[in-house]
């Protein structure tokens, strides 16, 4: 995986940004790029120009790419949200896409690890709403 792994520039503080690239681990994307927003607005990233086709965005995960597509060089992430995508340089059909296990395990990780970082800002919210600083 490190010889795949690439991390993007981001402009400021809590966000991620990485590029699986050169069909890392056998997985059909040439290119597969992951975009962690752990920021209370939207974020806007810097990536490689490209067509892309989205598995994950705004709290919804779809491996059989349903989700739409996005264009680089420059996309936008929602608050508190994941934006998984992924580029072909081949022609894909998404209805023939068979997701490896690792592609699998990594968007249930990064699904369950939004959900809780939501549920912490939620809980934050509510529990924390009568106090300031």
């Amino acid at each position: 995986v490190r010889k795949h792994l690439e991390f993007l520039p981001v402009d400021g503080s809590n966000v991620i940004a990485f590029r699986l690239k050169g069909h890392a681990n056998g997985d059909a994307c040439q290119d597969l790029i992951v975009i962690l927003n752990a920021r209370t607005q939207m974020s806007k990233v810097t990536v490689p120009a490209a067509k892309y086709t989205v598995f994950c965005k705004d709290g919804f995960v779809s491996v059989d790419g349903s989700l739409g597509t996005l264009y680089g060089p420059e996309v936008y992430v929602a608050p508190q949200t994941a934006l998984i995508m992924g580029s072909y340089y081949l022609s894909f059909n998404p209805t023939l896409f068979s997701p490896s296990p690792c592609f699998q395990q990594a968007f249930l990780l990064i699904y369950y690890i939004s959900l809780f970082s939501l549920q912490y800002y939620i809980l934050k919210a509510i529990c924390f709403s009568n106090f300031h600083d």
